[in-house]
Parts: structure tokens; sequence; C-alpha cells
């Protein structure tokens, strides 16, 4: 005998799902979306050194660590966790998020700990394909630039971007700037696994959407559709 399932039945089991897969989500990972959010507004937002909107309008993919940590005495250290997106069909809205970490060690004299807040901007399609392996080196598989500043480094069309990413840090604590030349990226499979309930590659989250757009995200993702909700100078 056949047993019938209904149209609700099935809309109670997918919310079911749904609930099991948030519930996977840590705390720490629901305070870092918060923070990520709360780090692009007030780096767009700052007038003398924030990111040009330009440069976001330029941008097809952008990487939000919030405090980077980095210390040391004459050994350096750098590790992080943040969230990439990437524009849907690389000009539209922002599309579901990946996680990643940010680790490398870095040489000279310092002495000390500190917090930076990390913004990267993958302005070209060779800085995207670099996005879709399972890690890489800044500076070194793809080179990084420190991006322009403030309103009067306000990008227009005719910007010549040399680089594949550009950085952007908000420093705190005792070190002044921050070099991210010879830190590697890594994807968060982990992660995403728990945003997603299943495991999942990252060229499916962030160029190929198969996934929706996580419930945790949508501070982040507020702030930068709002600010560039499209971006008028990439070409597909």
């Amino acid at each position: 005998m056949r047993r019938f399932i209904s149209p609700l039945m099935i809309l109670a089991l997918m919310v079911s799902c749904s609930r099991l897969a948030s519930a996977g989500v840590s705390s720490k990972v629901i305070d870092r979306f918060e923070r990520s959010g709360q780090v692009m507004q007030e780096m767009i937002d700052a007038p003398d050194k924030g990111i040009p909107k330009g440069m976001l309008d330029h941008a097809r993919c952008v990487a939000v660590v919030p405090s980077l940590k980095k210390g040391g005495f004459g050994l350096g250290a750098r590790f992080g966790h943040g969230f990439v997106t990437c524009r849907r069909g690389m000009t539209g809205s922002w599309g579901p998020v990946s996680s990643f970490k940010i680790a490398g060690g870095t040489f000279g004299f310092q002495i000390g700990l500190e917090s930076v807040d990390v913004v990267l901007l993958f302005v070209n399609q060779r800085g995207v394909e670099r996005l879709l392996e399972d890690e890489f080196a800044l500076g070194g598989d793809a080179s990084v630039s420190a991006g322009p500043v403030g309103r009067t480094a306000e990008a227009g069309t005719d910007i010549s971007l040399r680089s594949e990413i550009y950085s952007y840090a908000r420093s705190r604590g005792l070190f002044a700037g921050v070099s991210l030349d010879g830190a590697r990226m890594y994807h968060d499979g982990d992660v995403n696994k728990d945003l997603y309930g299943r495991e999942i590659k990252v060229k499916d989250i962030l160029i190929t959407p198969k996934v929706g757009m996580p419930a945790h995200a949508a501070h982040l993702i507020g702030v930068l559709n709002k600010c560039s909700p499209r971006a008028p100078y990439v070409k597909k």
C-alpha cells in the first residue's frame, strides 16, 4: 500500500532540514558574520580613508576578515577567518558566501600583538580563478596591492587595475599597517558544510550558486548590495 505524502508534509520536512542545518552553525561563526558586516560598513563609510565606491564597483569578489591576528617578537605570524562573496554572473548583485581561513608568517622587527580588519577585492578573472583553488598564496600565486583610499582616490571607469587583488586594512593595537604578501588563503569546508547542510564545492557557492543565501550573511550582503548593487565597469 502506497503512503500519500502531502505538499504540507514535504514543506514541513524542508523547514525541519533547514533548521537542522542552521543549528549546526556555531555562535563563533554567527558572530563572525555580524562583525564582517560591521567591518564592511565602517570601511566603506570612512570618508578620508575608506574604500572608494569605484573600487567596489570594479570588484568581482570581496573577502572580509574581521580581526586578523598578527603578533610576534622578531618573527611574526598571522591567522584569521572570514567570508568571501562573488557577484552573480560577475556583474550583478552579491551571491552566497564561502568561509575561508588566512594564515602566514612575516619576518622583520615586530614586537607586540595586533588585530586588523582586512578586506580583499578581487578585480579580474585571474583573481577569481585563484578563489576556486583549495589554497593559494597572496602575493605569490596572486598579485596583491594596497588599494587606494578616500574620496580623492575615488576610482573611475579608466582605472588601471594592474593587480589581481587589492587589500584594505584597518589597524588596531601596536602595529601600523599590514602586509599580506606570503599569507595563504584556504577554503574552510567544515564551516561551509555547517552553513549549507552538506559538503559543497566552492564553485557551486561562488560562481554557479547551487545554494541559497545563509540567513546569517544578510547584514554583510546587504551592505555590499546597498553600496554597489551592480558592477558598471566589469565586463563578463
